[in-house]
């Protein structure tokens, strides 16, 4: 299958809204955004992936993309405050609950110091914090 345009053009601008040496993937699934911002920053930065699904960390350990992964399922962020210059959380929000996807938020924006990036399947719209 063909990458559609659409898709370059969401990591463009979400790529763009990426700020800081340390970053968190949440759901990080296959590690997709992993090999993107990894390339983008040449390896420059420490990036940590999340998800609930032990056999997903598994496939990308191999790799070595992630600096860190953690098993974990969201909302729970098991991160100090102020712990990530930006969150990541694509194509994600929309797999929880409307409380769990508020308490996501919620907890993101406590554990991030400079910005929370979320997205839904459709990326022509992207929503981050200031």
């Amino acid at each position: 299958m063909a990458v559609s345009e659409t898709f370059y053009d969401a990591c463009g601008i979400i790529l763009a809204l990426v700020r800081g040496a340390n970053i968190a993937d949440l759901g990080c699934g296959l590690g997709a955004w992993g090999y993107i911002i990894k390339c983008k920053f040449n390896n420059q930065v420490y990036l940590v992936g999340l998800d609930i699904d032990p056999a997903n960390l598994y496939r990308i350990k191999y790799h070595r993309v992630y600096d860190d992964l953690i098993l974990a399922a969201l909302p729970y962020i098991p991160f100090r405050a102020k712990s990530f210059d930006t969150i990541l959380c694509c194509d994600v929000i929309e797999h929880l609950s409307k409380d769990n996807g508020l308490r996501l938020v919620k907890k993101a924006e406590i554990v991030v110091r400079r910005r929370v990036i979320i997205t839904a399947p459709s990326p022509r719209i992207v929503f981050s914090s200031p």
